[in-house]
């Protein structure tokens, strides 16, 4: 009897594979069960191979020199050495100037200079300006300064930034408060109060939280009617910026850097 009802099972699950095999759901089948890759129309639009990496980014002739391929999956080049006021990054990747709901300021740096960062803060800084783009009425867009420092041409990227405390190991980005009139422009929050939307940058930083383990966001709180609760903190000479740290990837610890060597603008 058992081996009438086994050879039954058998039997009815062969059915069901051939009809999984013809309609095709075999393959869905194998991607949830890990036996392949994700099927390619399952990929999102903005990251067609399904490697994390962005289009925008494996496309960006100054990532170039890493040999990026948009049409197969590539693995994560990038590694934060050191912790943030003492490091620097390998493989570092360059953020598209402007891209779905950001755009990138030079500010007085020379053109993808100021722009570097690990993997993981780029995809913050792009998955944050999709959803932003989503969610809200453009502009403004997200206004994003500096992250760490490179040259492509002597493959050096991070270290010491300007008169930057931290951005050494691209694990740091600046962002722009945003302002009432929805102008793309710069905001000083002390001088020019009137100016500033609080909700709005409230909106955004929580979107920002969406889309990385956030370290820590360093914000003039008193002005920015932001209330310190973490990952938010106070620093002071952050008024016309905000600063978004992510937790390191690669599990250097810097989040023990203790706070009062740890900031900067």
């Amino acid at each position: 009897m058992y081996n009438n009802i086994a050879g039954k099972a058998l039997l009815i699950i062969i059915l069901i594979l051939t009809v999984m095999l013809s309609s095709g759901c075999i393959e869905l089948f194998l991607w949830l069960s890990g036996l392949s890759e994700k099927p390619a129309d399952e990929c999102p639009n903005w990251d067609s191979d399904c490697d994390n990496i962005s289009y925008a980014v494996e496309t960006n002739d100054v990532n170039s020199y890493l040999g990026l391929d948009p049409d197969i999956a590539n693995e994560n080049p990038t590694i934060a050495h050191g912790i943030p006021t003492e490091g620097w990054t390998e493989n570092a990747l360059n953020l598209r100037d402007s891209e779905t709901g950001y755009y990138h300021f030079n500010g007085e740096d020379a053109t993808d200079t100021d722009d570097w960062g690990t993997l993981h803060i780029i995809n913050m800084i792009e998955g944050a300006g999709r959803k932003w783009y989503a969610n809200n009425a453009l502009p403004p867009r997200i206004q994003v300064a500096d992250l760490s420092w490179g040259n492509v041409f002597t493959g050096m990227f991070g270290g010491k930034f300007g008169d930057h405390a931290s951005h050494q190991n691209g694990l740091d980005v600046d962002l722009r408060y945003l302002r009432i009139d929805d102008h793309e422009l710069s905001l000083n929050i002390a001088t020019n109060p009137d100016k500033y939307d609080v909700t709005a940058t409230i909106a955004l930083i929580n979107t920002l939280l969406m889309y990385c383990d956030i370290d820590l966001i360093y914000v003039d709180t008193v002005h920015a009617g932001i209330r310190v609760s973490d990952p938010i903190k106070h620093w002071p000479g952050h008024q016309d910026h905000f600063h978004v740290r992510i937790l390191d990837p690669d599990g250097t610890m810097n989040k023990q850097i203790p706070i009062n060597t740890a900031g900067g603008k």
